[in-house]
């Protein structure tokens, strides 16, 4: 296989035209170390090129993946066999087994192989992280409603619960470390479903995640950071997020460089553990 110069600028294709590979590719155009190339849809009158295309393109050298988590795990294998370097949005794969085979690959071909998980590159999580590395917390509980359609009633239904939540998972193993799975709840509803989690930390001290999926629902997150006394401490002004797609892409861009990643193989792969183990906790789907 041929070997990728690790000196910029790189060709970049993306696997997706929804939310994400929007902001994908506007941060991809204000990188100068990067040069678009192709766009690709499942919708064949829409995007500009065809996943076959992208994988023989030898001006592609990184491909992004924005589409259905389902998607993910295939995709990613294909570019890596390709000869790619790959960032994949959150989650990889549905099991640790298969996340754990896809970093497998990845260093056997010598390629980057990336999580884009941005909310670890947020305001508010960067103000949590200083409540927790200066102050006694006791425990932390996550808050997310969001709505219940499309795909990600497709997840729900095949009980993939844990893998639904994965991005609180990773926020809270990256603000107090290793936790292991201690409670978990799938209150079921024909419009949707309420997930109650609860883990433990290395410390012992319990930490909640409740993530509510209604049909029409609004998006809305919160966080809630406690004392030894059960209080509430003030995280203070988070400030306004920007950039966070440009600063992971640049991440990506140093890690083709030698860079050490922020998230290890590892953590992604524990976390996705834990993902599994909640939806095997919670059993039937909706």
């Amino acid at each position: 296989m041929e070997k990728h110069s690790t000196q910029p600028p790189w060709g970049w294709s993306v696997c997706g035209l929804g939310r994400a590979a929007r902001a994908r590719s506007a941060a991809l155009e204000a990188l100068p170390q990067a040069t678009p190339r192709f766009q690709v849809s499942r919708r064949p009158e829409v995007g500009n090129s065809t996943f076959a295309d992208v994988l023989a393109d030898p001006g592609t050298h990184c491909v992004a993946i924005c589409t259905e988590n389902r998607d993910h795990p295939r995709r990613a294998r294909e570019c890596l066999q390709a000869g790619k370097h790959v960032l994949v949005e959150y989650p990889l794969a549905p099991t640790a087994v298969e996340v754990r085979a896809l970093f497998d690959l990845a260093e056997r071909v010598d390629r980057v192989l990336h999580v884009g998980l941005i909310g670890l590159l947020t305001a508010r999580h960067a103000a949590v992280s200083r409540v927790v590395e200066t102050q006694q917390v006791y425990g932390i509980e996550l808050s997310l409603t969001g709505g219940y359609s499309g795909w990600l009633a497709e997840e729900a239904r095949e009980g993939h619960y844990g893998q639904l939540a994965i991005s609180r998972i990773h926020t809270l193993w990256d603000w107090v470390g290793p936790i292991s799975l201690h409670r978990a709840r799938c209150d079921r509803r024909v419009d949707g479903y309420v997930l109650h989690l609860e883990f433990r930390d290395t410390a012992r001290r319990i930490h909640r995640i409740t993530e509510r999926r209604v049909e029409g629902a609004a998006r809305t997150k919160s966080v809630l950071v406690k004392d030894p006394r059960g209080m509430a401490i003030d995280i203070g002004a988070s400030g306004k997020t920007q950039g966070v797609f440009v600063r992971d892409t640049a991440h990506f861009h140093e890690r083709i460089q030698g860079a050490v990643p922020r998230v290890t193989n590892e953590t992604i792969i524990a976390v996705a553990a834990l993902a599994e183990a909640v939806s095997l906790r919670v059993g039937t789907p909706c």
